[in-house]
C-alpha cells in the first residue's frame, strides 16, 4: 500500500491510499480519479508514506497485542468464575 497527497487543478488537497505506485497512474489514465471537493478530474500526486512491514514490526505488534489481551483474559476469567457460581446457585 502507498499513500499519496493529492491535489486537484483547483488547489484542493486530500489524501488517498493505493495498492501500489502503478494504481494511481492506471486510474488517472482512465479518468477514474476525481477531487473529493469539486469533482475535478485533473489530479496530481506526491508521495506521502509507504506501508512499512517487516518481521520486527510484526513481532512488536504481536507482543503489544498479547500484552493488551492478557489483561482482558484475566477480566474474562473473573466474569466467567462469577457466572459459574451464579449458575450453580440457581441450578
Amino acid at each position: 500500500m502507498i499513500k499519496y497527497n493529492l491535489k486537484c487543478s483547483n488547489g484542493h488537497e486530500f489524501k488517498s491510499w493505493f495498492s501500489d505506485s502503478n494504481e494511481f497512474d492506471k486510474l488517472d489514465k482512465k479518468k477514474l480519479l476525481e477531487c473529493i471537493y469539486c469533482s475535478s478530474k485533473k489530479i496530481q500526486k506526491s508521495i506521502m508514506s509507504p506501508m512499512i512491514s517487516g518481521r520486527k514490526l510484526k513481532e512488536d505488534n504481536i507482543n503489544l497485542l498479547n500484552e493488551k489481551l492478557s489483561g482482558k483474559k484475566n477480566e474474562f476469567a473473573i466474569i466467567h468464575f462469577f457466572y459459574l457460581i451464579i449458575f450453580h446457585l440457581e441450578g
